[in-house]
Protein backbone atom coordinates (compact mmCIF):
# COMPACT_ATOMS: atom_id res chain seq x y z
CA UNK A 1 0.00 0.00 0.00
CA UNK A 2 1.23 3.51 -0.99
CA UNK A 3 2.30 5.46 1.91
CA UNK A 4 -0.32 8.43 1.18
CA UNK A 5 -3.28 5.91 0.22
CA UNK A 6 -2.48 5.15 3.91
CA UNK A 7 -2.34 8.58 5.14
CA UNK A 8 -5.71 8.79 4.22
CA UNK A 9 -6.80 5.78 5.49
CA UNK A 10 -5.45 7.04 9.11
CA UNK A 11 -7.59 10.26 8.46
CA UNK A 12 -10.43 8.59 7.90
CA UNK A 13 -10.21 6.65 11.16
CA UNK A 14 -9.14 9.48 13.44
CA UNK A 15 -12.47 11.45 11.95
CA UNK A 16 -14.59 8.63 12.80
CA UNK A 17 -13.21 8.65 16.27
CA UNK A 18 -14.27 12.37 16.32
CA UNK A 19 -11.00 14.09 16.67
CA UNK A 20 -11.56 17.59 16.34
CA UNK A 21 -10.79 19.14 12.82
CA UNK A 22 -7.54 20.99 14.40
CA UNK A 23 -6.25 17.54 15.21
CA UNK A 24 -7.07 16.48 12.12
CA UNK A 25 -5.23 19.11 10.47
CA UNK A 26 -2.48 18.78 12.87
CA UNK A 27 -1.79 14.73 11.71
CA UNK A 28 -2.39 15.82 7.98
CA UNK A 29 0.05 18.36 7.98
CA UNK A 30 3.02 16.52 9.44
CA UNK A 31 1.77 13.10 7.69
CA UNK A 32 2.18 14.77 4.77
CA UNK A 33 6.28 16.36 5.20
CA UNK A 34 6.96 12.62 6.26
CA UNK A 35 5.23 11.02 3.33
CA UNK A 36 7.04 13.83 1.12
CA UNK A 37 10.33 13.06 3.00
CA UNK A 38 9.96 9.22 2.47
CA UNK A 39 9.91 9.61 -1.44
CA UNK A 40 12.61 11.65 -1.35
CA UNK A 41 14.42 8.54 0.28
CA UNK A 42 12.84 6.28 -2.59
CA UNK A 43 9.88 4.85 0.22
CA UNK A 44 6.66 5.40 -0.99
CA UNK A 45 4.95 1.83 0.16
CA UNK A 46 4.59 1.15 3.79
CA UNK A 47 6.41 -2.16 3.57
CA UNK A 48 9.53 0.11 2.62
CA UNK A 49 9.03 1.81 5.57
CA UNK A 50 12.45 1.00 8.70
CA UNK A 51 13.48 2.77 11.77
CA UNK A 52 16.27 4.51 9.91
CA UNK A 53 13.94 6.22 7.52
CA UNK A 54 12.30 7.47 10.23
CA UNK A 55 15.59 8.67 12.49
CA UNK A 56 16.72 10.23 9.27
CA UNK A 57 13.75 12.25 9.04
CA UNK A 58 13.86 13.85 12.67
CA UNK A 59 17.29 14.52 11.85
CA UNK A 60 16.19 16.24 9.38
CA UNK A 61 13.70 17.93 11.42
CA UNK A 62 16.13 18.91 14.10
CA UNK A 63 18.24 20.59 11.31
CA UNK A 64 15.44 22.33 9.51
CA UNK A 65 15.03 26.42 9.70
CA UNK A 66 11.83 27.03 11.88
CA UNK A 67 8.42 27.59 9.85
CA UNK A 68 10.11 26.81 6.54
CA UNK A 69 7.60 24.36 5.30
CA UNK A 70 4.73 26.75 7.30
CA UNK A 71 2.42 27.78 4.62
CA UNK A 72 1.00 30.87 6.49
CA UNK A 73 4.39 31.96 8.18
CA UNK A 74 7.84 33.27 6.35
CA UNK A 75 10.97 30.75 7.11
CA UNK A 76 12.87 32.74 10.35
CA UNK A 77 15.40 35.09 9.42
CA UNK A 78 17.19 34.24 12.25
CA UNK A 79 17.93 30.61 11.13
CA UNK A 80 16.56 29.28 14.03
CA UNK A 81 15.69 25.55 14.09
CA UNK A 82 12.47 24.18 14.55
CA UNK A 83 12.20 23.50 18.59
CA UNK A 84 12.18 20.39 20.29
CA UNK A 85 8.69 20.80 20.95
CA UNK A 86 7.81 20.65 17.37
CA UNK A 87 10.05 17.66 16.57
CA UNK A 88 8.33 15.87 19.59
CA UNK A 89 4.95 16.68 17.98
CA UNK A 90 6.21 14.85 14.73
CA UNK A 91 7.64 12.31 16.15
CA UNK A 92 4.42 11.30 18.19
CA UNK A 93 2.33 11.60 15.57
CA UNK A 94 4.51 8.97 13.22
CA UNK A 95 4.08 7.17 15.85
CA UNK A 96 0.86 7.35 16.17
CA UNK A 97 0.31 6.66 12.77
CA UNK A 98 3.31 3.59 12.52
CA UNK A 99 0.89 1.84 15.71
CA UNK A 100 -2.53 2.13 13.85
CA UNK A 101 -0.37 0.48 10.74
CA UNK A 102 0.01 -2.64 12.91
CA UNK A 103 -3.06 -2.71 14.73
CA UNK A 104 -4.79 -2.79 11.18
CA UNK A 105 -2.87 -5.27 10.01
CA UNK A 106 -1.58 -3.64 7.18
CA UNK A 107 2.11 -4.39 8.66
CA UNK A 108 3.35 -7.13 10.26
CA UNK A 109 5.14 -4.90 13.07
CA UNK A 110 5.20 -1.84 13.90
CA UNK A 111 8.50 0.23 12.45
CA UNK A 112 8.55 3.21 15.24
CA UNK A 113 8.77 0.84 18.33
CA UNK A 114 12.52 1.68 19.04
CA UNK A 115 11.68 5.55 17.65
CA UNK A 116 12.73 7.19 20.68
CA UNK A 117 10.71 10.72 21.83
CA UNK A 118 13.59 13.45 21.83
CA UNK A 119 13.58 15.22 25.32
CA UNK A 120 12.36 18.55 25.35
CA UNK A 121 13.28 21.68 27.82
CA UNK A 122 10.67 22.57 30.45
CA UNK A 123 9.93 26.22 29.87
CA UNK A 124 7.39 28.15 32.07
CA UNK A 125 4.66 29.60 30.61
CA UNK A 126 4.21 33.50 31.66
CA UNK A 127 0.77 33.71 32.04
CA UNK A 128 -0.82 37.49 32.83
CA UNK A 129 -1.00 39.39 35.56
CA UNK A 130 -3.93 41.58 36.91
CA UNK A 131 -2.93 44.74 35.05
CA UNK A 132 -2.46 42.93 32.04
CA UNK A 133 -6.04 42.01 31.77
CA UNK A 134 -7.04 45.11 33.34
CA UNK A 135 -5.23 46.93 30.16
CA UNK A 136 -6.86 44.15 27.69
CA UNK A 137 -10.30 44.81 28.47
CA UNK A 138 -9.40 48.63 29.16
CA UNK A 139 -8.19 48.50 25.21
CA UNK A 140 -11.93 47.29 23.95
CA UNK A 141 -14.15 50.07 22.57
CA UNK A 142 -17.57 48.77 24.52
CA UNK A 143 -19.34 51.61 23.13
CA UNK A 144 -19.03 49.56 19.65
CA UNK A 145 -20.68 46.23 18.75
CA UNK A 146 -17.46 44.67 18.23
CA UNK A 147 -15.61 45.87 20.95
CA UNK A 148 -18.59 44.70 23.60
CA UNK A 149 -17.66 41.40 21.71
CA UNK A 150 -13.89 41.68 22.26
CA UNK A 151 -14.81 42.38 25.50
CA UNK A 152 -16.88 39.64 26.58
CA UNK A 153 -14.59 37.06 24.95
CA UNK A 154 -11.27 38.53 26.82
CA UNK A 155 -14.03 38.31 29.91
CA UNK A 156 -15.11 34.79 29.58
CA UNK A 157 -11.62 33.48 28.61
CA UNK A 158 -10.13 34.98 31.96
CA UNK A 159 -13.25 33.60 33.64
CA UNK A 160 -13.23 30.04 32.89
CA UNK A 161 -10.12 29.05 30.86
CA UNK A 162 -12.02 27.45 28.05
CA UNK A 163 -9.95 26.11 24.47
CA UNK A 164 -9.87 28.44 21.63
CA UNK A 165 -12.39 25.95 19.94
CA UNK A 166 -14.45 25.64 22.47
CA UNK A 167 -15.12 29.33 22.84
CA UNK A 168 -15.73 29.73 19.15
CA UNK A 169 -18.09 26.49 19.22
CA UNK A 170 -20.39 28.02 22.08
CA UNK A 171 -23.85 28.28 20.68
CA UNK A 172 -26.59 30.69 21.93
CA UNK A 173 -28.46 27.23 23.60
CA UNK A 174 -24.88 26.41 25.54
CA UNK A 175 -25.17 29.61 27.40
CA UNK A 176 -27.52 29.13 30.59
CA UNK A 177 -28.30 32.49 32.64
CA UNK A 178 -29.02 31.39 36.59
CA UNK A 179 -29.84 33.40 39.12
CA UNK A 180 -25.93 34.33 41.64
CA UNK A 181 -23.60 31.60 40.57
CA UNK A 182 -26.23 29.38 38.66
CA UNK A 183 -24.58 30.55 35.59
CA UNK A 184 -23.08 28.16 32.99
CA UNK A 185 -21.96 27.70 29.61
CA UNK A 186 -22.04 23.75 27.90
CA UNK A 187 -18.72 23.10 26.49
CA UNK A 188 -17.74 20.25 23.90
CA UNK A 189 -13.97 19.75 24.29
CA UNK A 190 -11.56 17.10 22.91
CA UNK A 191 -13.05 13.99 21.48
CA UNK A 192 -17.17 15.62 21.68
CA UNK A 193 -17.23 15.11 25.20
CA UNK A 194 -19.68 17.67 27.57
CA UNK A 195 -19.03 19.49 30.36
CA UNK A 196 -20.52 22.66 32.45
CA UNK A 197 -18.35 25.51 32.68
CA UNK A 198 -19.40 27.75 35.70
CA UNK A 199 -19.50 31.88 34.72
CA UNK A 200 -19.37 34.23 37.57
CA UNK A 201 -22.36 36.41 37.73
CA UNK A 202 -20.37 39.71 36.19
CA UNK A 203 -19.54 37.35 33.30
CA UNK A 204 -23.02 36.27 32.73
CA UNK A 205 -24.31 40.09 32.84
CA UNK A 206 -21.77 40.37 30.14
CA UNK A 207 -22.79 37.62 28.26
CA UNK A 208 -26.49 38.52 28.73
CA UNK A 209 -25.96 41.94 27.47
CA UNK A 210 -23.74 40.40 24.33
CA UNK A 211 -26.19 38.92 23.13
CA UNK A 212 -29.13 41.07 23.87
CA UNK A 213 -27.52 43.95 22.47
CA UNK A 214 -24.44 43.95 20.23
CA UNK A 215 -24.84 40.27 18.75
CA UNK A 216 -25.09 41.11 14.94
CA UNK A 217 -25.94 37.10 13.85
CA UNK A 218 -26.94 36.83 10.10
CA UNK A 219 -30.20 35.20 9.97
CA UNK A 220 -30.69 32.01 11.86
CA UNK A 221 -27.26 31.62 13.48
CA UNK A 222 -26.68 30.00 16.32
CA UNK A 223 -23.10 30.70 17.26
CA UNK A 224 -22.76 32.72 20.18
CA UNK A 225 -20.23 35.43 18.67
CA UNK A 226 -19.83 36.24 15.66
CA UNK A 227 -17.72 38.39 13.25
CA UNK A 228 -18.39 40.94 11.38
CA UNK A 229 -20.47 39.56 8.35
CA UNK A 230 -22.72 38.04 11.19
CA UNK A 231 -21.32 34.84 10.26
CA UNK A 232 -19.52 32.52 12.86
CA UNK A 233 -16.00 34.00 14.40
CA UNK A 234 -13.36 31.88 13.36
CA UNK A 235 -10.26 30.46 15.79
CA UNK A 236 -8.23 32.75 13.47
CA UNK A 237 -10.14 36.04 14.03
CA UNK A 238 -10.16 35.71 17.94
CA UNK A 239 -6.33 35.37 17.59
CA UNK A 240 -5.84 38.52 15.28
CA UNK A 241 -8.31 40.49 17.67
CA UNK A 242 -5.34 39.32 20.56
CA UNK A 243 -2.84 40.52 18.55
CA UNK A 244 -4.25 44.05 17.62
CA UNK A 245 -4.90 44.34 21.33
CA UNK A 246 -1.50 43.82 22.57
CA UNK A 247 -0.10 45.77 19.91
CA UNK A 248 -2.30 48.74 20.90
CA UNK A 249 -1.29 48.53 25.09
CA UNK A 250 2.25 47.55 24.06
CA UNK A 251 2.33 44.41 26.08
CA UNK A 252 5.34 43.05 26.64
CA UNK A 253 7.27 39.46 28.10
CA UNK A 254 4.15 37.37 27.48
CA UNK A 255 2.46 35.59 24.68
CA UNK A 256 -0.99 37.21 23.83
CA UNK A 257 -2.83 34.02 22.82
CA UNK A 258 -6.24 32.11 24.21
CA UNK A 259 -4.03 29.23 25.45
CA UNK A 260 -2.51 31.57 28.00
CA UNK A 261 -6.03 32.47 29.21
CA UNK A 262 -6.44 28.91 29.91
CA UNK A 263 -2.90 28.64 32.20
CA UNK A 264 -3.87 32.18 33.90
CA UNK A 265 -7.16 30.68 34.55
CA UNK A 266 -4.98 27.86 35.87
CA UNK A 267 -2.74 30.02 38.22
CA UNK A 268 -5.33 31.88 39.05
CA UNK A 269 -7.69 29.09 40.66
CA UNK A 270 -5.14 27.72 42.12
CA UNK A 271 -4.14 31.22 44.20
CA UNK A 272 -7.91 31.37 44.94
CA UNK A 273 -7.52 28.72 47.00
CA UNK A 274 -9.16 26.25 44.43
CA UNK A 275 -8.59 22.15 44.38
CA UNK A 276 -6.52 20.48 41.69
CA UNK A 277 -8.96 18.19 41.08
CA UNK A 278 -11.41 20.60 40.03
CA UNK A 279 -9.81 22.59 38.60
CA UNK A 280 -8.74 19.64 36.36
CA UNK A 281 -12.72 19.13 35.69
CA UNK A 282 -12.83 22.54 34.35
CA UNK A 283 -10.50 22.54 31.89
CA UNK A 284 -11.55 19.02 30.62
CA UNK A 285 -8.74 17.17 31.17
CA UNK A 286 -8.89 13.13 31.25
CA UNK A 287 -5.36 13.05 33.83
CA UNK A 288 -4.27 15.43 36.28
CA UNK A 289 -0.53 15.18 35.35
CA UNK A 290 -1.90 17.01 32.35
CA UNK A 291 -3.60 19.54 34.51
CA UNK A 292 -0.22 20.20 36.59
CA UNK A 293 1.33 20.89 33.20
CA UNK A 294 -0.94 24.34 33.38
CA UNK A 295 0.49 25.07 36.81
CA UNK A 296 4.83 25.31 36.67
CA UNK A 297 4.23 29.25 36.73
CA UNK A 298 1.85 28.68 39.89
CA UNK A 299 4.48 26.31 41.15
CA UNK A 300 7.23 29.07 40.61
CA UNK A 301 5.46 31.80 42.43
CA UNK A 302 5.20 30.03 45.05
CA UNK A 303 8.46 29.14 45.73
CA UNK A 304 9.63 32.77 44.85
CA UNK A 305 6.84 33.52 47.23
CA UNK A 306 7.78 31.10 49.92
CA UNK A 307 11.60 32.05 49.82
CA UNK A 308 11.66 35.26 51.68
CA UNK A 309 10.19 33.06 54.54
CA UNK A 310 12.41 30.34 53.90
CA UNK A 311 15.65 30.87 53.55
CA UNK A 312 18.38 29.36 54.69
CA UNK A 313 20.01 33.21 55.23
CA UNK A 314 17.53 33.97 57.49
CA UNK A 315 19.13 31.31 60.11
CA UNK A 316 22.76 33.39 60.26
CA UNK A 317 22.98 36.59 62.53
CA UNK A 318 25.30 38.80 59.82
CA UNK A 319 24.57 41.51 61.78
CA UNK A 320 27.24 40.17 64.11
CA UNK A 321 29.47 38.82 61.58
CA UNK A 322 29.36 42.04 59.75
CA UNK A 323 30.46 43.76 62.97
CA UNK A 324 33.14 40.79 63.52
CA UNK A 325 34.43 41.70 59.79
CA UNK A 326 34.68 45.22 60.86
CA UNK A 327 36.67 44.95 64.01
CA UNK A 328 38.68 42.45 62.44
CA UNK A 329 39.36 45.50 59.59
CA UNK A 330 39.78 48.32 62.38
CA UNK A 331 42.33 45.99 63.92
CA UNK A 332 44.52 45.74 60.68
CA UNK A 333 44.07 49.24 59.83
CA UNK A 334 45.59 50.12 63.75
CA UNK A 335 48.43 47.34 62.86
CA UNK A 336 48.95 49.52 59.69
CA UNK A 337 48.99 52.67 61.29
CA UNK A 338 51.45 51.52 63.72
CA UNK A 339 53.72 49.98 61.59
CA UNK A 340 53.89 53.36 59.80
Amino acid sequence: MKITDAIEGFLLDRSTAKCSAPTLRWYRYKLRMFADAMAKAGVTDIEGIKIQHLRAFILELQSTVADANNPYKPARKDGAKLSDLTVRGFVQVIKTFCKWLYMEELLDQDPSLRLKRPKVAKYIIRTFTARDLEDMLAACDRRSHLGFRNYAIILLLCDTGIRLSELCNLRLEDFHLGVGDESYITVFGKGRKERHVGISAPVAKCLWKYVSVHRQADGKETRLFVGRSGKPLAPSAVQDMLKQIKRRIGLEGVRVSPHTFRHTFSVLYMKSGGKLERLSRELGHSKLVVTEEYLKMFGSDSALADHEQFSPVRLLNLEKRAGTKNADDAGHGKKNHRAG
